[in-house]
């Protein structure tokens, strides 16, 4: 997670816009649990398809007390400015178990996501169940 951290601020430059048709964004999770010693890890890619609208995709790999998980997702989000440098965005996935029974799960949750300057942005999102996350994503 460091190591992300790292590159991420590593590779932040001014840009032209924060969100916008044809640009790009990488981010991902990372949660851990001490009950259980579970852990999460999510990276994840997105293209805007126009304005506020992202297609995308996800790796997700897993360890609980059901054992080793891996995970392929792809997803859309919906944006809707609210302030300067914050949106609100509603989020809908399905994943796929790669190494599994292969299940499919499908996800549905609102987020927050604010810009520290032009790339980086905080995301926040409320995920039912689970709770939620954090995380980092870079726009380019």
């Amino acid at each position: 997670m460091l190591l992300l951290l790292v590159v991420i601020f590593a590779t932040v430059s001014i840009s032209e816009a924060q969100i916008a048709k044809g640009k790009y964004m990488i981010g991902g999770t990372a949660n851990f649990q001490t009950e259980g010693n579970a852990w999460v890890l999510n990276p994840s890619g997105a293209y805007f398809l126009t304005d506020d609208i992202a297609l995308g995709g996800s790796l997700i790999l897993a360890d609980n007390i059901t054992g080793f998980q891996t995970y392929l997702g792809i997803s859309g989000r919906k944006y809707w400015s609210i302030l300067d440098k914050t949106y609100l965005y509603g989020h809908a996935g399905v994943n796929f178990d790669i190494l599994g029974g292969g299940g499919v799960g499908i996800n549905l949750f609102p987020g927050v996501m604010y810009f520290v300057n032009e790339r980086l942005a905080i995301d926040g999102s409320l995920n039912g169940i689970g709770g939620g996350g954090i995380g980092l994503s870079l726009l380019f």
